[in-house]
């Protein structure tokens, strides 16, 4: 059993990263929802092993904040070493 809990684990884990890689070509967190309930729908996706809808839409939206604050920082963070550098 603690191979097939392993293999869950991992599969979750590749399913997290590719949402948050969603979350980055998305301008909107509803078209990560979206496009996550397609997947699911279609048996390409599943949800996390616990997981309600509910707590997986806030987790997703969570991740999406998290995304888009990171790269907001490193474009602050580029335009600042530009004027630095001018």
């Amino acid at each position: 059993m603690g191979k097939y809990k392993q293999y869950i684990q991992e599969q979750e884990n590749k399913q997290w990263y590719a949402i948050q890689k969603m979350c980055l070509e998305s301008e909107a967190v509803e078209e990560v929802l979206q496009s996550c309930d397609k997947q699911m729908i279609q048996g390409k996706m599943f949800l996390p092993t616990g997981y309600s809808w509910n707590e997986f839409e806030d987790d997703v939206r969570e991740l999406w904040q998290e995304v888009w604050y990171d790269k907001q920082q490193e474009a602050m963070n580029e335009y600042e070493q530009e004027q630095n550098n001018t």
